[in-house]
Parts: C-alpha cells; structure tokens; sequence
C-alpha cells in the first residue's frame, strides 16, 4: 500500500517481515546495459508498472526475458539458513489498461532466469479483464532451496503486453517458508541403528530416528563410503549378498548444516551351508578312488555324513566329506550327502557315483 510505490523505489514497506530475513524491497528490472524494459507509473496501493512491447500482437515471455521487463526483490537471510523447498508464493495482480500484459511468470536466483526455469506462469486472463487476481505456486523441493545462506532474487516477469504505457500493478506479494534454523547444536539421535543378522537372498533394512528444529537431510555410509542414493532415514537391502556384509553408519544433517554421525551397525550373514559339488568323477574297479566335496557358507568346522543309499562297496565318505577307497564291485549308485556346520545348520545334496571295469 502506499502513495505511487513505483515511483520511489525500492519499495520497502510490509505488511509482515520475519525478522530472521533482510527484504531489499521492489524494484524494476535492469537490463546489462543499465536500462529497463519496464516502466514504473503513478498509482496508489499497487506497484504500478508497464512494458515496452509490440503493437502487432502480444509480447511473449522469452520477449520478456529478453527485454528485461519484470520486477524484482530480494530476500538475505540474516539468522541462519532458510529453508525454501516447498514454499508458497502468493502474489496479486491487477490490470489497468486494455493492452497491459495478461500474465506474469516468476523466476528465483536458485534456478536461473531463462524461460524453462519458471517457478510458475499465470494463465493469460482476457483484455477486457481488471479484475485482481491472486496465483499460487510452490518453490520447487529440491537441494537448492534446502539450505539458504544467501540472497535469492525473486522476479516477476510482465508477459502478453501490446503497445507501450498499459499499466498493470502488483498488489501484494507474500513468501510463506520454513522458519532459520535458530539453532546451534546439530541433530540428535534418539534411536540409533541396530545390528541385523540375516542370510544371503533375505532383505535387510537398517533406520534411525533423529529431532531437530528444521527438515533433515540422511546419508548412509556401508564401511565409510557413501551409499548411492541412501538418503532415507531407512536404509534397505532387498536381497542380501555376501558383498553386502559390513559396518553401516548414517550421517544426519540440518538445514543450517550441523551433521552428527550414528553409533555403528553392522550387518552379518547367517552363513548357513550350501553343497556346492553337483557331479562326481567315475571310479575304476579296484582302483584307489578318492574325492573331496565341496561346500559354501556355514560356521566352521563342517561336517559330512551319508544321509541316504550308499556308496559303491570298498567305499566311504569321512565326516571331512573326502570319498576314498579301492572299489570292489563295477556299479552305479545314488546317494544323499549331508554337511552340517557349527550352528546345526544343513544341507543336502543327491549324488550319482559310477565304478566301471575299465
């Protein structure tokens, strides 16, 4: 509000101003050479404005960014970072003139000033409009916008005018986002990841809860380095490998910046045993025969016993799994070997051994 507020810029009076933020107040545009593709008219309780643009049909937006016809504040945080994802930006405009421009677009300093960084664009309203209309759009949610420490220009560009000296006035302006971190002290953790002990092929998922003032931002660490895309506050592995095996940690960050790291957990695996060896050599009849079976996982030591059949006569499994002997008879016999680990864990496997005569 105000008498002719475009006419003594900048225009720095609020309504309601956070006292964590410094506000530059409204300003036009300045093109690199030092003019402007924006004229600032008299008129009371608005910020009353106009556009150079073509009389022959009207002006586009990338016209408008090329010619510099926009608005412009500027917000500098002064307590502590903001965070700005997910802000609301509420502004109003107003039409004066038949010709003046049907739609603004806004643009920040966090995402450049070029036609595709529009923050959000105003559906064009008709000519005969004078109407105020109010518009709504949201800051983007990404890392950008997470932890503001410096000043962000905002502006609003003046698009579809046609001729020069149609007016339009910005009425209000308001940024609606997450308190400055007033803090000084990092995150806490008040639940610390725990240990898990899984097999290989099962899932396995670690998490912390933290508190602190603001949003907060995770990293999962497996052995010290960095998890690709581990940015939850619940990591999960779907299926386990034994690559997977080793010390987890999170480090759990503020908006301002503060981090504190988790107490360790580690991931072990239920090494439960698997016969490896599918197939058997063939023996010779009345020749020394002799085979090593062959395991993967389970706790040492190992232990093997014949769980089924039986093996060619003059021969026999050792509680090592090492089939020996001198064969006495040319046959073929099928049998099931089990291997059990420290644990009582096991596992089993049917086998086929071949003694010919030659």
């Amino acid at each position: 509000t105000g008498v002719s507020p475009a006419l003594h810029r900048p225009w720095t009076h609020t309504f309601v101003l956070s006292p964590s933020v410094a506000f530059s107040g409204w300003d036009i545009g300045r093109a690199a050479g030092g003019g402007s593709g924006v004229r600032a008219d008299a008129g009371d309780n608005g910020f009353v404005h106009s556009v150079d643009a073509p009389g022959s049909a009207d002006e586009p937006l990338s016209q408008a960014l090329a010619e510099d016809e926009y608005l412009k504040c500027t917000l500098t945080p002064i307590a502590g970072p903001l965070d700005l994802r997910g802000a609301e930006v509420r502004f109003r405009t107003r039409r004066i003139d038949w010709h003046s421009p049907r739609s603004h677009a806004l643009f920040s300093s966090l995402a450049g000033f070029h036609e595709a960084a529009a923050l959000g664009v105003t559906a064009p309203v008709d000519k005969d409009d004078t109407d105020e209309h109010e518009h709504v759009f949201r800051l983007p949610s990404t890392s950008a916008y997470a932890s503001v420490s410096g000043p962000v220009e905002f502006r609003l560009y003046a698009a579809l005018a046609q001729w020069g000296g149609h007016r339009t006035s910005l009425t209000a302006f308001k940024l609606t986002a997450t308190a400055p971190s007033s803090s000084n002290e990092p995150p806490v953790i008040t639940q610390q990841p725990a240990s898990v002990l899984v097999s290989a092929g099962q899932p396995a998922s670690f998490s912390v809860v933290a508190t602190d003032a603001g949003p907060l931002t995770y990293q999962w660490y497996r052995s010290g380095a960095p998890i690709s895309g581990a940015t939850a506050a619940t990591f999960s592995i779907p299926s386990v490998k034994t690559t997977d095996a080793g010390t987890y940690t999170v480090a759990v960050t503020d908006s301002g910046g503060l981090s504190v790291t988790s107490a360790p957990a580690i991931l072990s695996l239920d090494l439960v045993p698997a016969v490896t060896t599918t197939s058997l050599p063939a023996g010779r009849l009345r020749q020394p025969y002799s085979f090593s079976l062959q395991a993967s996982g389970g706790n040492p030591p190992l232990t093997w016993k014949l769980a089924s059949g039986s093996l060619p006569s003059g021969l026999t499994l050792s509680s090592s799994g090492v089939i020996s002997g001198i064969p006495k008879t040319a046959v073929t016999r099928t049998f099931t070997i089990r291997v059990t680990d420290s644990d009582g864990d096991r596992a089993s496997r049917t086998l086929r051994l071949t003694i010919t005569r030659s």
